[in-house]
C-alpha cells in the first residue's frame, strides 16, 4: 500500500486535561500540523486546562459526552464525526478511547488504528480480557516503556508483531523560574527547609498512603533525634546529631484529596505536609524543591518524575513501571520497593544526608539523561515514523 503524503490523524482520549497523556497528545498534534497533516483531537469528557489552552491555540479539538447514559449518544456522535473526518490514522490514548478507536476500525471508519498503552495496571482483569480479545484491530500498539512492554507480553495482552516502544517526551526548561514557595535549602542555604516535592493526582495509583506514613516515620526520627541526641532506630549516627529539618510539598489533586488530607491530619503531619492542589504549571514549584518524591504503586512512564529529572533535581522513587529507566540508581536518584514506607522514608533520609553538591551532581545526571533520551525531537520522530509505518505496509 502507498504511503498517503499528507494523513489526516484522529487522536481519540478519555481526557485531555493535565496529565502526562495529554501532553504526549499535545506534542503529537503540534507536530502532525508543523509538517502539514491535519490532525484533530476527541476528548471523551470536558477539557480541562491543557485542553482548552491548546484549542486557543489553533488545535482542532471536539468533546463528545462518552460516560454513563450518554454513552450510546457518544457512540453515534464518535461515528458521525469519523464519518465526515474520514481519517488515515486513528491515534487512541488509555483505555476507554483505545476500545472506541477499534470499534471505529471494526466499522472501517477509522482508518487504520494506533493504540496507546500509558501503563502497567489495565485497571481490571475483565478490561485486560477485553484488550486482548481486541487487539487485532491495531495496526500498531505504542507502549511508553521497555519494561511495561515486557510485563503486558508476558500477560498476553499485547501482540509482539504490533508493538512499538515509544517514551514519552519531556520539554527541558531554559531559565529557571521564580520558586512558587521560598524557603528551600537550595534557594535559602543553612537558614532554609529541606523541601521534597511530589506531583501527582491523589488517586490509588499514586499511592500517597505510603508518601505518609514515610515522612511520619522521619518526623519521628527527627522528634528521637532532638529529644535524645542519638541516633533512632534505622538511622545514621552521622544524621543523629542534627535535626531533620525537612518538608513535602505535594501539587496534584483527585478522586482521594479528602481522604488523603484527613489521614495527614490523623498523622499529625501538618508541619511537615502542605497540600497545594493542582497547578496548571509545574515549573515554578520544581524550582522551589531540593529534591523530587515518587511514591506510586504501579505506573507506566511518569511525566512528572521526567519533567523533575529535567529540571535537575535527584528523585527518589518506587521502583515501578518504567521508572527504572528513567531514575538511574545511584546517578539521578534512588529507587525503592512499593507500598514500604520504611524503604522510602531511608532513601528521603538519605538524600538529606547527602550535601547540596553532592545532589546537584546527581540532578546534572538525571538532566542529561532526559536530554539524550527523551527529548521531544527524538520521541516526536519516533511517533511520526510509526504512523508512516502503519499507512505504508499495515
Amino acid at each position: 500500500m502507498s504511503e498517503v503524503q499528507q494523513p489526516k490523524i484522529l487522536i481519540l482520549s478519555s481526557t485531555v486535561g493535565r496529565g502526562g497523556a495529554d501532553k504526549q497528545i499535545i506534542a503529537l498534534s503540534s507536530e502532525a500540523a508543523r509538517r502539514g497533516w491535519r490532525c484533530r483531537i476527541v476528548s471523551f469528557t470536558p477539557l480541562g486546562i491543557m485542553g482548552t489552552r491548546a484549542r486557543e491555540k489553533g488545535h482542532d479539538i471536539r468533546v463528545i459526552g462518552f460516560s454513563g447514559l450518554l454513552l450510546p449518544l457518544g457512540f453515534l456522535r464518535l461515528i458521525f464525526l469519523a464519518v465526515g473526518y474520514r481519517p488515515d490514522v486513528t491515534v487512541s490514548f488509555m483505555f476507554h478511547a483505545t476500545i472506541a478507536g477499534r470499534f471505529l476500525r471494526f466499522l472501517g471508519l477509522g482508518g487504520r488504528h494506533i493504540s496507546s498503552v500509558r501503563s502497567i495496571n489495565m485497571g481490571s482483569p475483565r478490561r485486560e480480557q477485553i484488550f486482548r480479545r481486541t487487539r487485532e484491530r491495531d495496526a500498531a500498539c505504542v507502549v511508553n516503556s521497555n519494561i511495561v512492554a515486557d510485563a503486558l507480553l508476558e500477560r498476553d495482552i499485547l501482540a509482539l508483531d504490533r508493538l512499538h516502544v515509544i517514551p514519552n517526551a519531556v520539554e527541558i526548561p531554559g531559565e529557571e523560574p521564580e520558586p512558587a514557595v521560598s524557603g528551600s535549602l537550595r534557594a535559602e542555604g543553612k537558614s532554609g527547609v529541606f523541601t521534597w516535592l511530589i506531583v501527582a493526582r491523589i488517586t490509588p495509583a499514586k499511592d500517597y498512603d505510603t508518601l505518609l506514613a514515610a515522612v511520619r516515620l522521619l518526623a519521628d526520627r527527627e522528634g528521637q533525634s532532638a529529644e535524645r541526641g542519638g541516633p533512632a532506630k534505622g538511622q545514621s549516627v552521622a544524621s543523629s546529631y542534627r535535626r531533620l529539618s525537612f518538608r513535602v510539598l505535594s501539587v496534584g489533586d483527585g478522586s482521594e484529596s479528602d481522604r488523603i488530607h484527613r489521614r495527614a491530619e490523623e498523622l499529625g503531619l501538618g508541619q511537615y505536609l502542605q497540600f497545594l492542589g493542582g497547578k496548571d504549571e509545574i515549573g515554578p514549584y520544581l524550582a522551589s524543591a531540593d529534591a523530587f518524591v515518587f511514591s506510586s504503586a504501579w505506573e507506566g512512564l511518569p511525566n512528572s518524575v521526567m519533567e523533575a529529572q529535567a529540571a535537575g533535581l535527584p528523585v527518589v522513587s518506587t521502583a515501578v513501571g518504567g521508572v527504572p529507566e528513567i531514575v538511574l540508581e545511584e546517578k539521578t536518584g534512588f529507587l525503592v520497593p512499593p507500598k514500604d514506607p520504611e524503604s522510602l522514608a531511608g532513601a528521603m533520609e538519605r538524600m538529606m544526608d547527602f550535601s547540596i553538591e553532592e545532589r546537584d551532581s546527581m540532578g546534572r545526571r538525571g538532566k542529561a539523561h532526559m536530554m539524550r533520551a527523551f527529548s521531544p525531537e527524538i520521541v516526536l520522530e519516533r511517533w511520526i515514523d510509526t504512523i508512516q509505518f502503519v499507512l505504508k505496509y499495515k
